[in-house]
């Protein structure tokens, strides 16, 4: 006979001004902070050398994308599905770090914003993304480097991962030990952001949520938790931030 032994995992964020308790949250019982991290790197490193040896073409929110070696995976981690779930772009909308384009693609195949541009400084992450906008159809544009123009609404997805990158390909996902790939990202979209305009990023519990948001305040943003999700090694949050 099996009965099913259930376990509540209590975990503390810190609100405005109180503590709220969060359950199923069990990366808080996985070790520190740079164990979970080194955990995550090499399960997305051994992932991204691995699938593309074998498969190339994914199906992503609706979308058909070409994904090739070097390029960052959206069906294997929650970050992106987590941006795209809380896009609401308008006017001049600007991505940094771009990758395989589908945030772009997505806006402007569900949005009407007034121009959509993504940056991002792989070459083949911007070939794959042109070549996956041509699939769907999108009016978005890919280009090679970072954002160089003001826009009314820019999407962030960096590295965060407070490890340092080992190669190309962990650029991807590790912002350095000191977070220095994250905050640089973050302050460059920063000064291209017109005043009232909104800034959409990501970050994790392993980057720390107070960390992301001290940075964007320091910018002229006003951060706010805008969604979460947990994963067995962290939970992943959605901030965005309007400039005033």
């Amino acid at each position: 006979m099996c009965t099913k032994l259930k376990i509540d995992l209590p975990v503390c964020l810190r609100g405005s001004n109180h503590y709220v308790k969060v359950f199923r949250d069990p990366s808080k019982f996985i070790g520190s902070v740079v164990k979970r991290a080194e955990i995550a790197r090499w399960l997305l490193r051994i992932t991204h050398k691995v699938v593309p040896r074998v498969r190339t073409c994914f199906k992503f929110c609706d979308m058909s994308l070409y994904i090739p070696y070097s390029v960052f995976n959206p069906v294997f981690t929650c970050s992106t599905g987590l941006l795209i779930k809380n896009l609401d772009p308008r006017g001049v909308v600007v991505e940094a770090g771009s990758g395989s384009g589908v945030i772009s693609i997505y806006a402007a195949l569900n949005f009407n914003p007034e121009m959509v541009l993504g940056y991002d400084i792989n070459p083949v992450a911007v070939a794959a993304s042109r070549l996956n906008a041509k699939m769907n159809n999108a009016n978005a544009n890919f280009r090679l480097g970072s954002p160089r123009i003001k826009a009314d609404y820019i999407i962030v997805n960096p590295p965060y991962l407070p490890v340092e990158p080992l190669d190309d390909l962990d650029l991807n996902w590790c912002g350095g030990s000191d977070l220095r790939i994250l905050r640089k990202m973050l302050k460059h979209a920063s000064k291209l952001l017109r005043y009232g305009g909104e800034l959409l990023t990501t970050t994790s519990s392993l980057t720390g949520v107070d960390f992301t948001a001290s940075i964007m305040r320091r910018c002229g943003l006003d951060p706010e938790v805008s969604d979460s999700r947990p994963t067995p090694l962290d939970r992943v949050y959605v901030i965005r931030g309007i400039k005033f």
